[in-house]
């Protein structure tokens, strides 16, 4: 299980005490936290709670993922926003779905557990729309809690490093293309709103454009700023 994180001390605490509450056997999964050099208390909070904690100077969701993966051993891949709380048996469910159905990628279902409405549609509307789309054959997972095999991650190259919004759903759209994926709607698991807590009209708007633009060219943002980075709507717009 691969935690990438950049100054997370505020929510990293509940992500791991969600994951060491599964009703699935501890002794077959690993947790590492890959964090790029928080000057906070990320670290000493994942190391206490039993995570290995690996990091670098760099930013970069997709090269925080790649990171925590490499320094992994187990043969399936599990990454979690430090935002995400599991449900106690979402380990359980998602291992029960890939095995059952052969999958080489899946993705549980993000239920936002705070936030106003508008926040909160945003989040159920992402997961509809992925649960259409892959009935379309058209696979586009978001990574806030998405498994894939290692062998299949490692054939693919993993998370590209120069995508810094929609690098989830260009891995799950190349490994679709070598082996089966599905939308695992019984594993859930719970996740802040708080990314649409400042400037969520210019944010939605951002990741929509970057999406599409990622659809068409295969290009995106380089940069995406810390949600408490951006203060002004034009933040997230002049880190393209």
């Amino acid at each position: 299980m691969v935690i990438p994180t950049y100054q997370e001390e505020a929510t990293i605490e509940a992500c791991l005490e969600s994951i060491r509450r599964q009703t699935f056997d501890r002794s077959q999964y690993e947790i590492v936290v890959a964090d790029s050099s928080s000057t906070d208390s990320t670290a000493t909070i994942a190391r206490t709670l039993g995570a290995t904690v690996v990091t670098t100077d760099k930013r970069g969701i997709g090269l925080g993922r790649n990171l925590g993966a490499g320094h992994g051993s187990g043969e399936y891949l599990l990454f979690v926003d430090a935002d995400v709380r599991l449900l106690p048996d979402f380990l359980t469910r998602m291992d029960e779905a890939i095995r059952a159905q052969h999958l080489v990628c899946a993705t549980g279902i993000g239920v936002p557990s705070d936030g106003r409405m508008i926040q909160r549609f945003v989040y159920r509307a992402t997961y509809r729309l992925a649960q259409f789309l892959a009935q379309m054959g058209m696979h586009l997972y978001p990574g806030l809690c998405f498994c894939c095999a290692r062998k299949e991650f490692e054939r693919v190259g993993g998370f590209r490093e120069d995508l810094a919004v929609a690098e989830d759903l260009d891995l799950s759209r190349r490994l679709a293309r070598i082996g089966r994926c599905a939308v695992v709607p019984e594993a859930r698991a719970l996740v802040s709103t708080r990314r649409l807590d400042q400037n969520a009209f210019s944010t939605v708007l951002f990741h929509i454009f970057n999406d599409i633009r990622y659809l068409v060219t295969g290009k995106g943002a380089k940069f995406y700023p810390k949600v408490e980075d951006a203060r002004r709507k034009s933040d997230l717009w002049r880190a393209r």
